[in-house]
């Protein structure tokens, strides 16, 4: 936490930054500050870990009993999630981010799906 913290400190508004500090905050059970910093990264266009952010997102918004909010969440994240994994390995830096990004997403939204309660 603190070194997310400090991270934000360094590069004010960095979307990655606001993310690591989002899911942090979940995983620590601070739900309203999980979602302010998520909100704020997945604000960013164009980024690859939107799918991800969103997954986490649909957790803290189910915690806090924001039950539609949740479920519309946890439906971009898939949808997000599809259309990242079907971009081509060149599109990422190297072949292995691709996998690394597939595996924690695939993780996120089991995750998520259980938390809502099937999800689907």
């Amino acid at each position: 936490m603190e070194l997310a913290k400090r991270a934000l400190e360094i590069s004010p508004g960095n979307p990655d930054s606001l993310s690591t500090l989002g899911t942090a905050c979940y995983r620590l059970g601070q739900l309203e500050a999980a979602v302010i910093h998520l909100r704020k990264a997945t604000a960013v266009e164009g980024r690859q870990s939107h799918a991800l952010d969103r997954a986490v997102l649909a957790m803290a918004e189910h915690r806090l009993g924001r039950t539609s909010e949740a479920r519309e969440e946890l439906e971009l994240a898939r949808r997000l999630g599809q259309e990242l994994l079907r971009r081509k390995p060149t599109d990422f830096q190297r072949t292995e981010d691709r996998w690394a990004v597939q595996a924690r997403f695939e993780i996120l939204l089991a995750e998520a799906e259980v938390v809502l309660g099937g999800g689907k």
